[in-house]
């Protein structure tokens, strides 16, 4: 069946392999199995190796600024390094926060997953660099904003998301998305 998709033309004489697999399973493409697979960590059904430093109650990055008196961590949570948690804020449970990312004051984050800012190429083949994206794209979730259940790869969040994607398009504006959405062109 591969080798007949019109999107991944194979040579003749490619080998495709098939294991038979009795553990856990989650479908990553799908975004609901995605927060599952960050929750299943989280919670130690299996090992993975981070850049964060073990926790009672998680995972945390370098150079954070956060008053751990003032910041409400309901674990299991993940914080990266490079980020700014103000007072009020509340993380968790379940929630995974990325390099770089700022939560303002009285922000909720659970059962999601902020992703670090990443570089990525043009459909031209250009490089956009970490540096270059966080120009238009800044990854801050503004006060009082509540975010559950929902992936967020950048930008500025203003309003609360339930069940949400968030993308960061080339010039920095946000496009959210129900975390069942299926784009309409063929996947590989």
């Amino acid at each position: 069946m591969l080798g007949k998709l019109p999107y991944a033309k194979l040579p003749k004489d490619f080998l495709l392999w098939g294991i038979r697999y009795e553990g856990l399973w989650h479908d990553v493409g799908r975004k609901r199995d995605y927060l599952d697979v960050n929750r299943s960590f989280l919670d130690g059904h299996f090992a993975l190796e981070t850049p964060y430093e073990k926790q009672p109650w998680g995972y945390l990055g370098t150079n954070v600024t956060m008053d751990f008196s003032k910041v409400t961590i309901i674990p299991p949570v993940v914080i990266g390094s490079n980020c700014i948690i103000e007072p009020g804020a509340t993380l968790g449970p379940h929630a995974i926060i990325g390099d770089h990312w700022t939560i303002e004051g009285k922000a909720k984050i659970a059962n999601s997953v902020l992703w670090k800012p990443y570089s990525y190429f043009t459909d031209d083949g250009v490089e956009i660099s970490v540096n270059d994206r966080n120009a238009t794209s800044k990854h801050r979730v503004r006060e009082g904003v509540s975010i559950n259940g929902s992936i967020v790869v950048g930008g500025t969040i203003e309003t609360d998301l339930q069940e949400k994607i968030v993308d960061v398009l080339r010039d920095g504006q946000v496009k959210t998305l129900s975390i069942d959405y299926l784009p309409d062109d063929e996947r590989a």
